[in-house]
């Protein structure tokens, strides 16, 4: 128990860098002095460990604050970040192949040239290549021109963390080049040895491209070195909808199912030798020995956390046995796990580790339990059905980390692992592995083993896409609020086999009785007049709350050139981790990319009752069109001019739209103007002049004091003039983080100054809430949890 207790500790500290600002070193030697003085006072009382605990969880916060922020290094890279295109020059330490094109390369940087002269440079930098064929290798250095850029998140509740994710890997810079061609290899340059083991992974990687059939090879290149990148987003999406996700993931089952094989193989070879069996049990050294082809497999995957954990596992049960001794599994877990923590504490926050840990915690901890009664069955029956239990631990455990992080459940689940698992881990895994072993002997022999392999990973996706289309079997997307998250977390506590003493059920009442009080605590808020501006980017999402939970949402974002998907990435999380499940209605301002990209998500994701647009159907963008014909949602079409779309005792929502037949779509664009007790918000979308111009001679039904800047602020609305005729208190803009257009534009921006308007921006504030409470508006910036 000890273990899993310092574990909590530990893991705590980390967790609380989320919430609270990193102190300084003197806070940091106060805290500890004070904490060693409790201890001093302590040390011969039952409570003697209490001051440990809390010094290992500030040992835990000063980690992770550590490791959060770029090194103090003068001389690092992040120090050249956000600045002008540099000459940068450095050596690959990973390369991979991405599914949709291109290469995502982990650069150890060497130099960087800047006008001044060339300047030696430590740190590591992620450089993706957008298209082109590289002909270089891990190892070798190259030199490309770019800007490097501190990557940065949206500021959504619900979406990825992108900056904590690369974080938690060491880097804090990333560049970009559009082509291959663009980065020039160094010829005659040192090899370090280091470079070895991943340039042969390359070499391994390129070769199952050149055997197997494109579409497996992304999968067979995943499940046997670890390298994720050539899978396409198609076959993501499969995998996640069908529940197995985890077996194309380098996991500890692979590892497991490798470290059995090596053992059973190793013990008959041991048994032949009675000289060997007379010196020493087979159990005790065959575990200690076979740590060194486990390490070689660990290094050749990519050492991700998964396999990390298990080698963990493996390397301190053959320590165990070599001595002689036992420990419970879940002391052995919690172990491991605070060991990778100490070690590396933003790991806690990676879907990997966290799925990684409690797979492994459900199964050692209801598994035992779940099998008991299976004992008396004949085997035909029992393997099945311990395969079928063994993934109902493993999916209980993880359902909360993966509700949370990909927001889907997979019904699918049982049924599909009962049937991949085998072809997978007991068919692709091991005639791949055999073929990587036989290839420096046999070409011939190898690529009949990879394709192999790779005609068993087709059968298996096949056959789960099959399955996911049978009724009631396929994927429902499903977001978790905060609240959620604790309940759920809570309920599994609840039903873990603590026994059946009364003081175990005080213990289950306890649980629940938490759960349930901190859920209440981090219930969303939602307002009864309240609006939202989504942080999208270069683009526009903002939602309109009214009494009664009746939802607007004004246009969905888009993020034109890039792949993601505003949507799916975006909006969607965003709504979902707010507690909103249904939307009155859906406005589309106009058609322009960077405001309609993500409603064909929404409209198939969300229920939504309307739809209101001020142009023909058939002009809007083709997905949108067939989202719309897919769904049941009402079709509203708004005339010229003012539409009431609500009208309540204090409450009232109008759309005005402008004349439709300007050239520049911009000017059509609908604005929405929401009032109560005398206080509205105008939504002006990206109105120009001319719209402007329509929208004042038409008057606005009431007073606006909190105004959405036009067209992302630029300044050809002249803000001068329609600041004069609102005369808002507040104003708020949505446009992207270092966007080329520069928007807000400096005059907007100087213009609410003089006009004495506080003005909001999401490129610099992430997501933006302004809740109508006491006669006032009421900002709060940033995503909540």
């Amino acid at each position: 128990m000890l273990p899993v207790i310092l574990l909590a500790a530990h893991a705590t500290g980390i967790a609380l860098v989320l919430f609270v600002a990193p102190w300084s070193l003197a806070g940091y030697g106060m805290a500890i002095g004070l904490l060693l003085m409790v201890w001093f006072f302590l040390r011969h009382s039952s409570w003697g460990w209490l001051p440990f605990l809390c010094l290992l969880l500030m040992a835990g916060f000063l980690n992770a604050s550590r490791d959060l922020r770029p090194p103090a290094a003068v001389l690092h890279i992040s120090h050249f970040a956000d600045g002008a295109p540099l000459i940068l020059e450095g050596r690959i330490l990973v390369m991979e192949s991405r599914g949709s094109g291109g290469y995502r390369l982990r650069v150890e940087m060497r130099q960087v040239h800047t006008p001044q002269g060339k300047t030696h440079v430590s740190g590591e930098i992620l450089l993706y290549i957008k298209e082109g064929t590289l002909e270089a290798h891990p190892g070798q250095v190259i030199r490309w021109r770019s800007t490097l850029k501190r990557p940065l998140s949206f500021g959504n509740p619900g979406e990825f963390d992108y900056p904590l994710y690369l974080a938690a890997h060491g880097i804090h810079v990333t560049a970009f080049i559009a082509q291959a061609t663009q980065a020039a290899i160094l010829v005659n340059q040192f090899r370090e040895p280091s470079a070895l083991l991943e340039e042969w992974r390359h070499l391994l990687a390129t070769h199952i491209a050149q055997t197997v059939p494109d579409e497996t090879a992304g999968l067979l290149q995943s499940l046997l070195l670890g390298m994720r990148g050539g899978i396409s987003n198609d076959q993501r999406e499969l995998l996640s909808a069908s529940g197995v996700a985890h077996l194309f993931a380098i996991s500890g089952l692979h590892f497991g199912l490798l470290a059995l094989l090596l053992y059973q193989v190793s013990r008959w070879g041991y048994s032949l030798s009675t000289r060997l069996l007379l010196w020493c049990p087979p159990q005790k050294v065959l575990p200690i020995l076979l740590l060194f082809p486990l390490a070689m497999y660990l290094f050749l995957t990519g050492n991700a956390w998964a396999t990390r954990r298990a080698f963990l596992m493996v390397t301190v049960v053959a320590l165990l046995f070599a001595r002689g001794r036992r420990t419970p599994p879940l002391s052995l877990l919690a172990t491991v796990a605070l060991c990778l923590l100490l070690v590396d504490p933003l790991a806690l926050f990676q879907p990997g580790f966290q799925l990684s840990f409690c797979g492994a915690a459900g199964i050692l901890g209801w598994l035992p339990y779940w099998q008991r009664p299976l004992a008396r069955l004949a085997k035909p029956l029992r393997w099945p059905l311990s395969l079928i239990l063994t993934t109902t631990a493993a999916s209980l455990a993880t359902a909360p980390a993966t509700l949370w992080h990909f927001h889907m459940l997979a019904p699918a689940g049982l049924l599909t692992n009962l049937i991949a698992v085998p072809i997978v881990a007991w068919g692709a895994v091991p005639a791949g592995l055999a073929s990587i072993g036989i290839l420096p002997f046999s070409n011939m022999l190898a690529d009949l083993g990879l394709r192999l392999s790779a005609w068993l990973v087709k059968l298996a996706l096949d056959s789960v896409g099959c399955i996911i289309e049978w009724p009631g079997l396929s994927a429902i997307p499903y977001y978790l609020t905060a609240s959620a998250l604790v309940i759920l977390i809570g309920s599994l506590l609840v039903m873990l086999p603590f026994g059946n003493r009364p003081g175990h059920w005080f213990a289950r009442l306890v649980i629940l009785a938490v759960s349930l009080g901190a859920a209440w605590l981090v219930k969303p808020q939602i307002g009864e007049f309240q609006v939202i501006a989504l942080s999208v980017g270069q683009g526009d999402a903002t939602l309109v709350t009214l009494s009664g939970g009746k939802h607007y949402l004004i246009d969905g974002g888009g993020l034109p050139g890039s792949s993601i998907d505003p949507g799916k990435q975006l909006v969607g999380p965003a709504l979902g981790r707010m507690g909103i499940d249904s939307l009155q209605g859906v406005i589309l301002s106009h058609k322009h990319p960077d405001h309609s990209s993500g409603l064909a998500f929404i409209l198939r994701r969300f229920p939504v009752k309307n739809f209101y647009l001020a142009e023909e159907i058939v002009a809007l963008p083709p997905e949108l069109q067939e989202a719309l014909q897919e769904t049941e949602v009402n079709i509203h079409r708004i005339n010229q001019g003012w539409t009431r779309l609500q009208i309540g005792q204090s409450q009232t929502l109008n759309l005005f739209a402008p004349a439709q037949n300007s050239a520049d779509i911009n000017e059509r664009s609908i604005a929405v103007f929401a009032e109560q007790q005398g206080h509205g918000v105008l939504l002006t979308a990206d109105l120009g002049k001319s719209g402007l111009w329509q929208l004042l001679e038409a008057g606005v039904p009431g007073t606006t004091t909190l105004l959405k800047l036009p067209h992302h602020g630029s300044r050809h609305a002249h803000p001068e003039l329609y600041l004069d005729r609102f005369k808002p208190s507040i104003a708020f803009v949505s446009s992207g983080h270092g966007n080329p257009y520069g928007f807000p534009h400096p005059q907007t921006i100087e213009a609410c100054s003089e006009q004495q308007v506080r003005l909001f921006r999401t490129d610099l504030e992430g997501m933006l809430t302004f809740r109508f409470q006491d006669g006032r508006w009421q900002a709060q910036v940033g995503k909540p949890l």
